[in-house]
């Protein structure tokens, strides 16, 4: 068996910066590339630019926050991209009232739209219950110890 390495960047960088990672990373056999996605930096738009760099590397978001990107945005943003080589994580966002019901649709709406994994950020109960039943899992990484 052999371990599987990813790299995490900050969608801050930008495309071009991040196509140019994406390529060494899978040069060196890293096995995804996760992008943060923030206000000042759009991880789709670096994943597509990853996309047309490199063949084989699992091209990954950080929690994609659902109230300020709504799932039909994200998945026209990754219509063109290979299915089978992207992950989507996604949450709440800013929301507290609503947020369980808010992600639950978009999950819905992101599998009508597009093949892609998609992983819940769920740091509480209900929001790890949710990736567990709705989506293909959680994304902890941001969980204390």
């Amino acid at each position: 068996m052999t371990a599987s390495i990813s790299l995490g960047v900050a969608g801050a960088l930008g495309p071009d910066a991040i196509a140019r990672i994406a390529t060494a990373a899978e040069d060196a056999g890293f096995a995804s590339l996760w992008v943060n996605d923030t206000q000042e930096g759009d991880s789709l738009a670096a994943l597509a630019a990853a996309a047309r760099t490199t063949g084989s590397l699992v091209l990954a978001t950080g929690v994609i926050p659902v109230d300020r990107r709504p799932a039909d945005e994200i998945a026209r943003a990754v219509r063109d991209l290979p299915a089978e080589r992207v992950v989507l994580g996604i949450g709440s966002g800013a929301v507290r009232q609503g947020a369980v019901d808010l992600v639950r649709d978009a999950i819905g709406r992101l599998r009508e739209q597009t093949a892609a994994r998609i992983l819940v950020g769920a740091l509480g109960p209900r929001m790890r219950a949710l990736a567990a039943t709705d989506a293909d899992g959680p994304l902890l990484s941001w969980r204390t110890p």
